[in-house]
């Protein structure tokens, strides 16, 4: 029987490869496509995570201060009211939706005491994140804020300067002035809000909230910061717009201003 040999040309061998690249590129492709989604998935964990440790850590420098300024009436921490402060300072909704494991419930502040010794309050915060796991894994993350404030026990200090020549603190647009340093009502009260809703809302005089120029770029994605006395709004907790500037003067320098309701007597 006659023998033919099988020669295949060059266009053959092409036609026979394009099958297996094309293969090799579905399979490189199932393998990428979830790693770089996880990846993404890990990024936006991290700048969650990091939003809410500034956010808690500001509730929780403003909680110490209402609980300091309780010390004069009764010298013992009541972790319910911390809890509830901190949680009001945040926004409980904001809480909820978020990646601490039993939102607003989550947040534990039973280990915060009030040293008899020196004064002072100490103020601990805990709570878990929840890990972009699956749940049967049960991996977690406990973090914690921690703060010593001096507690204010109504004691006067003999060096303290009276009248026209006392020492009191007022902001730049402030309409009272302050007798206190640490009143509270000289922190701005940061609350996060949902954008779609910074059309209704007003502050303390009444005024509705403008964009922040300073860091306020586009559409947010989900909510934006606005304080009580401010009438901005921001897309960044860290925006100079949401500090506050406190100055120094003596009485007799604060004009027409009225003293705080809160701390000047």
């Amino acid at each position: 029987m006659p023998q033919y040999k099988n020669n295949p040309t060059k266009s053959n061998i092409e036609r026979a490869s394009v099958p297996g690249s094309r293969a090799s590129i579905t399979i490189e492709a199932s393998l990428v496509i979830p790693i770089f989604l996880f990846a993404i998935l890990c990024l936006i964990y991290t700048m969650e995570i990091q939003a809410l440790q500034i956010q808690i850590r500001f509730a929780v420098e403003n909680a110490a201060k209402e609980e300091a300024a309780q010390m004069g009436v009764v010298p013992v921490v009541n972790a319910v009211r911390l809890k509830h402060n901190i949680v009001n300072q945040i926004g409980k909704e904001r809480l909820d939706h978020s990646i601490i494991i039993n939102g607003a419930e989550g947040i534990r502040c039973n280990q915060s005491y009030l040293s008899v010794f020196h004064d002072e309050i100490h103020v601990k915060a805990q709570y878990k994140i929840r890990l972009p796991f699956p749940k049967f894994t049960k991996m977690e993350l406990p973090l914690h804020q921690e703060l010593i404030v001096k507690a204010w026990t109504g004691k006067k200090n003999k060096t303290q300067e009276e009248g026209a020549d006392a020492i009191v603190y007022l902001t730049k647009y402030g309409r009272v002035y302050h007798e206190d340093s640490a009143c509270t009502y000289l922190a701005p009260s940061i609350n996060y809000v949902s954008y779609n809703k910074i059309g209704k809302l007003r502050n303390r005089y009444g005024e509705k909230y403008k964009r922040c120029a300073k860091c306020s770029y586009g559409k947010p994605i989900s909510g934006v910061y606005i304080s009580e006395q401010g009438n901005k709004y921001h897309h960044s907790l860290n925006c100079s717009g949401l500090k506050r500037s406190i100055y120094a003067v003596k009485r007799s320098e604060v004009g027409g201003r009225k003293g705080c309701s809160k701390c000047a007597h």
